[in-house]
């Protein structure tokens, strides 16, 4: 008999007291920069809520957006400048609204030879500049990419992944970005996973590794996961939704059983059930284990997500056989 994976509601799954977090400023606020030494008091820099940290910008620099609950928009204009900052990595060191400009000299002649045309060397771009940054114990690097009087600055960091990237059409606002990214600081949470990133990530949860069925599980897999790119479910914003149950096909021999397996496994970036991370924590019955994990490789969630970007997150979860009357 073939039956719906209903225990697979995961109600575990969400968080107590999920509701929406409350926003300690007022929607609109801006906040004066908590930083030591920048602006002057007739002229107060706004300090900007980011993912785990904040930096400053100039008083007439606005937001592109609205903030949502504890942060800000992500793109900030003034001055001259642009700027954004996101979690991850950005997509080029040279900012999209860069373009570039190629002059040349056409020679033209009927019947002559005009001769060769004298070559300019194009220098469009400046030698780009790579400075190490370490602010709250956190590295950073900062990239400056210069292009026919246009700057492109960027300090980014691998750990936590975070960036932020200015741009500006003129020395001075090059100064000003350089000085917004000094303003950086993250956050003690921030600086607490940098110190203990090594160890967080990985399971230490007793029991025996297995695998669905059917899955192949080795270095030449594409989309293998590492223990570094998995977070615990509570470090999620938003939590994985089942979104279709797997069937099941349970033995005369489990049917009547009161069984119970606990595993602990990977929801990936996709929403399904990474065949190759999957742990058994206890189990009463081998048999039904089995028939649990046949039935996990139909099971799909939504993505769990963390800052707005979709994460792979390690969950425990029960699976109780009820024995049939």
């Amino acid at each position: 008999m073939r039956s719906t994976l209903s225990y697979l509601a995961l109600l575990a799954l969400m968080p107590a007291g999920c509701g929406a977090l409350s926003a300690q400023v007022a929607a609109g606020a801006l906040l004066p920069c908590a930083t030591p030494g920048v602006g002057t008091p007739d002229s107060v820099w706004h300090q900007v809520r980011a993912a785990g940290f904040t930096f400053c910008v100039p008083p007439a620099w606005r937001p592109g957006g609205h903030p949502h609950d504890s942060i800000d928009a992500k793109q900030w204009r003034g001055g001259g400048g642009s700027l954004t900052w996101d979690v991850g990595r950005p997509r080029s060191f040279r900012g999209p609204d860069v373009k570039l400009t190629v002059t040349g000299r056409i020679a033209r002649a009927r019947g002559i030879d005009p001769g060769p045309v004298p070559q300019e060397p194009l220098h469009l771009c400046s030698p780009r500049k790579t400075t190490p940054l370490t602010l709250d114990g956190v590295s950073l690097v900062v990239i400056e990419d210069e292009c026919q009087r246009q700057w492109t600055i960027t300090a980014q960091s691998t750990t936590p992944a975070i960036y932020v990237q200015g741009e500006g059409r003129s020395e001075g606002v090059a100064d000003i970005l350089r000085r917004i990214i000094n303003t950086i600081r993250f956050t003690s949470a921030a600086a607490k996973a940098v110190e203990t990133k090594t160890p967080a990530d990985v399971s230490h949860s007793p029991g025996r590794l297995v695998t669905l069925p059917g899955a192949r599980c080795d270095s030449t897999r594409s989309d293998s996961l590492t223990d570094s790119t998995i977070i615990p479910l509570d470090s999620a914003d938003v939590p994985p939704r089942l979104l279709s149950a797997g069937s099941y096909l349970v033995p005369d021999s489990v049917r009547r059983t009161d069984a119970r397996t606990v595993l602990e496994l990977v929801i990936d970036l996709t929403g399904g059930v990474d065949p190759c991370h999957v742990r058994v924590v206890e189990e009463t019955a081998p048999a039904w284990t089995e028939v649990v994990l046949d039935g996990l490789r139909e099971v799909h969630f939504s993505p769990a997500q963390r800052h707005g970007l979709a994460v792979a997150v390690r969950v425990t979860q029960p699976f109780h056989n009820v024995p049939a009357r």
